[in-house]
């Protein structure tokens, strides 16, 4: 008899330690989807903004995707945000600052590209 109670012991402990370990990797998964629904929606309204900076060459909703690269971007896309934030301030004419804004761009469409890939493989 105590060999079975102490079987059914080991078995709900083994049980509970599977249900911790599931709800773990549940929750790691929702976390790491909502991150890639943020980045989606800052990519989004990036391309917008950068759409309207060289059609129209202005800087309108700029100030929305400097709080949005700092939440949501990379170390990386942080950086190159803060350089063109100094290159606005410096001169708004500056002849670098589509270049730069290219670069993010290439920067973020290619990063993004790996992480839906990633996601999808998975």
């Amino acid at each position: 008899m105590t060999l079975i109670s102490f079987m059914l012991f080991i078995l709900a402990i083994a049980v509970s330690f599977a249900i911790l370990i599931n709800g773990q990797f549940n929750r790691n998964h929702k976390i790491q989807k909502k991150r890639l629904e943020h980045r989606l929606a800052m990519l989004e309204k990036f391309i917008s903004f950068y759409g309207r900076a060289q059609e129209y060459h202005a800087l309108d909703g700029f100030y929305e995707m400097q709080l949005l690269f700092g939440l949501y971007g990379e170390d990386d896309e942080k950086k190159s945000m803060d350089y063109i934030i100094s290159l606005i301030k410096s001169n708004s004419k500056n002849a670098e600052l589509p270049k730069r804004l290219h670069e993010l761009y290439n920067l973020l469409t290619e990063r993004l590209r790996a992480e839906l890939e990633s996601k999808r493989l998975a």
